[in-house]
């Protein structure tokens, strides 16, 4: 390309072709090409190495390179050095392309916020990360989150951290090989992970292997795992039926002689009869259990009880599939094939070909399921007897076989309604019977949807459609239009049905009397009256008295009327959960609904709608729903105060503290003083909610771990709770931060950790370093914790001088320059 004419290296056709085998060519290209940015892109799409060969000002381009990035993996490579610091466009590559987390500048690496985020798009990114960030224990949990397998490049402290751990295996079983040793020591580490995946028990240490209580209570929830256990407690019966009661299949791992005791594999349940020892199925009973829940174990039984006639008689009264593992000899026996039909229809499959022209044998055999007339000869579908036989037992489901000449014969159909009473027959019968009133009205007689069959003349005739109104109001449906504007006819059927007043024609659903009628005898009828009358508290009230739940199909308006609404709950109390939001929150309303009415205030489903809404409704209820665990619970999400509300006896009990404070942190100031030095609970709480620290054991105060999770759950102002010893220690701040990079960012964390002492300052990020009032605060504290500020506040003279006026030993920290400042 380099010796064509000038015309030809302007040529984007000519160019594009050579950078397509050789990527340097674009650096041959006219001027004008060589400068166009869309080109480069293009030449980029052609070949991604020719991208490295662009101008260095289109490189420098931050949105010419953002669209390079989307085309090409190695243009983030390639970028100038200011857009490889550049959050925005280092986030883009990162998301775009795996390993350009290599070319992103050394200061985006230090950043907490962009590491983060570059663990969420790849845990794979971990192997990029600066070292002291491989400790960091937000950037790695959301590195093995994504990615399980970044576990192996975390730090040795994180890889035994259990949070970090379980994420890992949660992403992917692989990352079982990388978990510290210590975790596995630990047995409420190593239950988790079992829970995840069993074999993850075979990491397990050699003591916790060979603890026989430990093993018992794993067993019970994961009984799958005893594959895992050593063999030699494999044949420790106790431990094997915890395993097997918690699941069936763990009885192939069992000691062989426990797999030949009936007792035993009985308490497996017949699920787990295929791991049983052969010598079981010569068993008799056992052998009748297992073939009667699968047929497959058929296969397993001894000749003997194979060829037994009365033992295949007995299988066969509850597990017909046998049929098909039968000797010949026994399937080609009628009555044999006739008791398998009756518990399985798959023996159907087994029934000879000529059988199913025996008129005999297909007649006994409709006896036991009409469906069959599907499989009969058509000879036989054609035969009246036969056909009638079908529908007596199945109804319509076996006349849709039936040979069409059958349903045109009007005694056969009236034959068929009268014996099967099912009126959908009338749509399977000749166009011509649909339109015989006798027909007609025989099948609305028996079942009022067969209105929908009859032909227009019919469902134009009043006596057939109240006919077919007798049976249910929903009959309106398939009523003429004329007869659907009868008021005599539609009031009968919203008497029937509240739905009918749907049906009912344009002008009776306008007609206000007529819609009070209808909600009168049926407040659901209330969902399809016209709009105005949703408004209207006259028939609002009268729907709601008929059926409290109407009050769902109301206005806005009228759902939060006090007066509605309580009568809505005299007729159901369910009907509260369509009280408007305010209404259900007003505890005023919710205490005059059980003044009027006492026996609400034992209707558990009653306070559960009062509780979502406001937790503190509880303080109405009986003593007995203020013992009610789930209630309490329902109370805590809407709010702490609920607590306050229920019964003493819960906030003793640690189960249901241990869920409030999962719930809401917070919940911790009402638990028993017992509960608020239990570290679990404290730990869950301030997890939730940091806050909580307030309400823990001084203790607990005084506990890192429990301190560190209070900062990390919230803005960091918990500190201000922490012992004071820990909260003046700058040492216990920084190792904090080291772990969790996020909490430098933390302006509260460190607004009450610089009070206590200043030198804390030195562990926040450098945008808080710069914060003026955050280092005035320090300063007040500790003058040299000036010599951590950032350099702007210290070469600042106004903000010297405010600082100096008020701590003269800060004269040694601030910037050298302003040493020849005589102010």
């Amino acid at each position: 390309l380099r010796f064509a004419s000038t015309s030809l290296r302007a040529s984007r056709m000519i160019v594009l072709a050579a950078v397509r085998s050789y990527p340097e060519a674009l650096a041959f290209a006219s001027p004008v090409l060589w400068s166009s940015p869309d080109f480069v892109l293009a030449a980029a799409q052609e070949n991604r190495a020719s991208i490295q060969h662009a101008p260095a000002e289109l490189l420098g381009n931050r949105d010419f390179v953002m669209a390079a990035i989307k085309v090409t993996d190695v243009a983030f490579e390639h970028a100038a050095d200011e857009l490889k610091a550049d959050f925005e466009v280092a986030i883009l590559a990162v998301k775009r392309h795996v390993g350009t987390l290599l070319w992103v500048a050394d200061a985006l690496k230090s950043s907490h916020a962009f590491m983060l985020q570059a663990m969420k798009v790849s845990g794979g990114n971990l192997q990029y990360v600066p070292e002291e960030l491989r400790a960091d224990f937000d950037i790695v949990f959301s590195a093995v989150q994504q990615n399980g397998l970044a576990l192996e490049l975390a730090s040795a402290d994180l890889r035994a951290d259990p949070d970090i751990a379980l994420a890992a295996i949660t992403s992917t079983e692989k990352a079982l090989d990388f978990i510290g040793d210590a975790l596995w020591t630990d047995a409420v580490f190593v239950t988790s992970a079992v829970a995840r995946h069993l074999h993850a028990l075979k990491y397990a240490s050699d003591k916790l292997l060979n603890d026989r209580q430990f093993l018992q209570e794993l067993l019970s929830q994961h009984g799958g795992a005893l594959e895992f256990v050593p063999y030699a407690l494999r044949t420790d019966r106790t431990l094997a039926e915890v395993a097997v009661r918690s699941c069936g299949q763990a009885l192939r791992f069992v000691a062989y002689n426990l797999k030949e005791d009936v007792a035993f594999v009985s308490a497996a349940g017949l699920g787990a009869w295929n791991f049983a020892a052969d010598a079981l199925f010569a068993d008799r009973a056992f052998a009748l259990s297992a073939v009667s829940a699968d047929a497959s174990a058929f296969e397993r039984l001894p000749t003997s009880l194979q060829n037994d006639r009365g033992f295949i008689l007995e299988v066969m009264a509850q597990n017909g599939s046998i049929l098909a593992m039968l000797a010949p000899e026994l399937r080609s026996e009628p009555d044999l094939v006739l008791l398998a039909s009756r518990t399985s229809l798959r023996a159907l499959d087994c029934v000879p070909k000529e059988w199913w022209a025996d008129r005999a044998f297909v007649m006994a055999l409709l006896e036991i399921s009409g469906s069959a007339l599907e499989r009969v000869v058509p000879e036989l579908q054609a035969d009246s007897e036969v056909a009638l036989c079908a529908a007596k037992t199945s109804g319509c489901r076996a006349l849709c076989f039936a040979s069409p000449r059958v349903l045109a014969d009007r005694c056969f159909v009236l034959a068929a309604l009268e014996a099967s009473r099912d009126g959908a027959i009338l749509g399977l019968a000749a166009p011509a019977l649909r339109g015989d009133r006798e027909v007609v009205l025989t099948a609305v007689c028996y079942s009022w949807e067969a209105l929908r069959y009859a032909s227009p003349k019919l469902r134009a005739d009043r006596d057939v459609v109240a006919v077919a109104l007798e049976g249910s109001g929903l009959a309106l449906r398939h009523a003429a239009a004329g007869l659907q504007a009868d008021e005599a006819l539609a009031s009968a059927a919203v008497r029937s049905h509240g739905v009918a007043l749907k049906f009912a024609g344009p002008a009776l659903r306008g007609d206000r009397s007529f819609v009070c009628r209808a909600v009168v005898a049926h407040g659901e009828a209330l969902e399809h009256a016209p709009a105005e009358c949703l408004l209207d508290s006259d028939v609002v009230m009268a729907a709601v008295r008929s059926s409290g739940e109407a009050l769902r199909f109301a206005a806005p308006e009228m759902r939060a009327d006090r007066r509605i609404v309580l009568a809505a709950l005299r007729s159901s109390p369910a009907a509260f959960a369509f009280a408007s939001d305010k209404l259900r929150a007003d505890l005023a309303f919710v205490a005059e609904a059980v003044r009027e009415q006492p026996e609400l205030a034992s209707d558990k489903a009653f306070f559960r709608l009062a509780a979502e809404a406001n937790g503190s409704c509880l303080r109405l209820a009986s003593q007995h729903l203020r013992r009610d665990f789930d209630l309490a619970l329902v109370g805590v999400r809407n709010t702490c105060k609920a607590l306050g509300a229920i019964s003493e006896s819960l906030l003793h009990d640690r189960a249901f503290v241990c869920a409030a404070v999962r719930e809401r942190g917070l919940a911790l100031e009402y638990a028993a003083v017992d509960l608020k030095v239990d570290r679990d609970i404290v730990l869950a709480a301030v997890s939730q909610d940091g806050e909580a620290l307030q309400f823990s054991s001084l203790e607990l105060k005084q506990d890192p771990v429990v301190v560190v999770r209070a900062l990390c759950a919230g803005d960091g102002g918990a500190l201000r709770f922490a012992w004071p010893a820990l909260r003046g220690d700058a040492a216990f701040i920084e190792r904090a931060a080291r772990r969790h990079g996020g909490l430098r960012e933390k302006r509260a964390l460190f607004w009450h950790g610089v009070a206590a002492n200043g030198c804390s300052l030195a562990s926040a990020s450098p945008a808080l370093r710069g914060d003026k009032s955050l280092v005035l605060r320090a300063v007040h504290n500790r003058a040299e914790a000036l010599a951590v500020a950032s350099l702007g506040l210290r070469a600042d003279p106004d903000f010297v001088l405010e600082l100096l006026r008020k701590d003269g030993e800060a004269l040694g920290y601030v910037s050298p320059e302003l040493w020849s400042d005589r102010e």
